[in-house]
């Protein structure tokens, strides 16, 4: 049973389960990721509809300390329960990844990724893109100086054509 406040999403008999999915909006450190999740969900995190379906949401990335938070985020999740799923990433800097292999433990990944900081100058390495694409779906945002309301409207797209 339930805490008092806890809200748990159901579905109706005869509703088929969705597959769970993680969309994991992917940056360097201050390149606009959990800015862009404000956006999306107008700053709530938590369960948030989204296009009509219930998603997890969470805005703090593994680069935001402490990093440990966010493997222990990943290792409480469960997909049966936590079947959509939106959060930030931030590239490992080993080629192990094994935050991204912890997600893709658990879930089909669908990654939308920040291909250019916010102020322009710096851009997602070839070796990243690639990494990236070895554990999930990959759709890739070019554009420096786009505001997150503009990038909401993007992930939005790419949300819709896989949930």
């Amino acid at each position: 049973m339930p805490c008092a406040g806890t809200w748990i999403p159901s579905f109706s008999i005869g509703t088929k389960m969705p597959k769970p999915q993680a969309f994991l909006v992917v940056g360097h450190s201050n390149w606009g990721k959990s800015q862009t999740i404000r956006a999306l969900t107008g700053g709530r995190r938590g369960w948030v509809r989204i296009l009509g379906r219930d998603f997890f949401v969470r805005l703090m990335s593994n680069d935001d300390p402490p990093v440990a938070g966010y493997r222990r985020f990943i290792g409480r999740l469960r997909p049966a329960r936590h079947v959509l799923v939106v959060a930030p990433y931030c590239p490992e800097p080993s080629r192990r990844a094994s935050l991204l292999a912890q997600w893709a433990s658990k879930y089909t990944l669908r990654l939308w990724v920040l291909a250019d900081n916010y102020h322009g100058g710096r851009a997602m390495h070839a070796a990243e893109l690639a990494q990236l694409q070895r554990h999930g779906t990959v759709a890739v945002f070019h554009g420096a100086r786009v505001e997150a309301p503009v990038r909401a409207v993007a992930l939005r797209r790419f949300i819709a054509r896989y949930a």
